[in-house]
């Protein structure tokens, strides 16, 4: 949809009565992509297991939140070594919690559109999934690489 707001209206307050509409609006996207960039990268430089490194050079996008990110990387750090320590389930345990889940949300979910994304990554990814399931003794047993392989063709020849 072309944007019919100008970017001063964009810049003040008129957007708030398109709020509902933001992601159809390119002034939206032209406006707000950068700074979601710059989150984003945040988001991954906390996340990093490598030191986060800056110099001159560094664009101001990265030197922004550039001292929140030591604060950012004890909070994801804390988050799993809080998940480590916490107890394992079992697997049947797992099953019921995921059956009810589906259970509850049944309505607002398409199984269709889920196995096609599903089969999406798997496809994208297809050769590294086949080695690792070739590799994995858990797999060979229930002979997965050759399971993907007939989905495969199956999906192709459709």
């Amino acid at each position: 949809t072309k944007c019919r707001l100008s970017s001063s209206q964009c810049r003040t307050g008129t957007f708030k009565r398109y709020n509902s509409q933001i992601c159809r609006h390119q002034c939206f996207v032209r406006l707000f992509d950068p700074c979601l960039s710059v989150v984003a990268q945040t988001f991954m430089d906390s996340c990093s297991t490598s030191d986060h490194r800056l110099g001159k050079d560094s664009p101001s996008s990265k030197l922004l939140y550039a001292k929140d990110i030591p604060a950012y990387k004890e909070w994801v750090e804390r988050y799993y070594s809080d998940i480590k320590s916490m107890p394992a389930i079992s697997d049947q345990d797992m099953n019921a919690m995921l059956a009810e889940e589906s259970r509850l949300h049944i309505s607002e979910f398409s199984t269709n559109c889920a196995l096609y994304e599903l089969y999406t990554y798997a496809s994208k990814y297809n050769e590294q999934l086949t080695v690792t399931l070739e590799e994995d003794e858990f797999s060979q047993k229930q002979r997965l690489a050759y399971k993907l392989e007939q989905v495969h063709n199956i999906m192709i020849a459709e």
